[in-house]
């Protein structure tokens, strides 16, 4: 029976660049994450605000100006671009800070997923081609960093629910291996199989996972069910909204954003919402 911890164990070594500045803030920003997903977990929506608008604030305003700088001192082509991922990320942060002023609750996971994601996404990829060409530009350093793609390790036994009986742990993992051919097309830069993909592989996981998982939360008699449909539901609107605006605005952006949210889920859906309805099941299954 595995339904342990919620969001312990963001921070891993594949993340490292070789760059110890940079390195030592990113390890930050993942123990931050840690901390504001146990206020989440928590069920603190104004412990959680104020987190948001402290501790991830201050990380903003230091850390892009810092890694911006750096890149600006090695005279990294790609500045500009790497800039524009930055306001992309404040305009989302921001955009989800007026929400929770409208008192929008659902905000809060929302955000919580899109800064795992980051995590994941940008760190582990955009960030690792400024260390490239620093250590290409500078052969004398020691090269310490991690050439690892995310891809190959999103999946962890910590996602295991325990929960023999029915197919839901290995629905889970297919998710995880699905997510993993999806941020192999994205690495490749290969957007139209990447976009095909969205509307097959990810829609037929929706299509067959959500309603096996409410059935099942129903014939145990799950009393949160109606919330746990709702974090469905929140799921379905976030990657149709994500489609549409593939619609009118075919860009590498928009498919970026989609990673991002999808690998967040993995992580704040299936590692805390769920263990909550596993936890459940086992504590009224136990052995007499």
């Amino acid at each position: 029976m595995l339904v342990g911890a919620n969001m312990r164990g963001l921070w891993n070594d594949r993340f490292l660049l070789g760059i110890e500045e940079i390195d030592k803030q990113h390890k930050t920003l993942a123990e931050i994450l840690e901390k504001f997903g146990q206020i989440v977990a928590d069920g603190n929506h104004q412990a959680a605000k104020d987190f948001l608008l402290t501790k991830i604030k201050e990380y903003i305003e230091f850390h892009f100006s810092y890694e911006e700088a750096f890149q600006e001192s090695i005279g990294y082509p790609e500045l500009e671009q790497h800039r524009k991922t930055h306001q992309v990320f404040v305009k989302e942060y921001e955009k989800v800070l007026e929400l929770l002023d409208k008192e929008d609750k659902s905000a809060i996971d929302e955000l919580n997923n899109f800064l795992i994601g980051w995590l994941f996404t940008h760190i582990d990829k955009t960030d690792r081609k400024y260390a490239e060409f620093y250590f290409e530009k500078n052969k004398s350093k020691e090269q310490k960093f991690y050439k690892v793609d995310v891809a190959k390790s999103l999946w962890n036994d910590r996602f295991l629910l325990g929960i023999e009986e029915i197919e839901i742990d290995n629905q889970h993992e297919g998710f995880a291996r699905m997510l993993e051919e999806f941020l192999h097309m994205v690495a490749q830069e290969n957007y139209e199989k990447t976009k095909e993909h969205l509307l097959t592989k990810v829609k037929e996981y929706i299509d067959l996972h959500f309603p096996y998982e409410e059935a099942f939360m129903e014939s145990i008699g799950y009393p949160e069910l109606e919330q746990h449909k709702k974090a469905h539901k929140l799921f379905i609107n976030e990657y149709n909204k994500v489609l549409q605006l593939l619609k009118e605005e075919d860009s590498k952006e928009r498919i970026r954003e989609l990673s991002s949210f999808l690998i967040g889920w993995l992580f704040t859906h299936i590692d805390k919402t769920d263990k909550k309805f596993a936890k459940f099941y086992h504590e009224k299954n136990k052995a007499p």
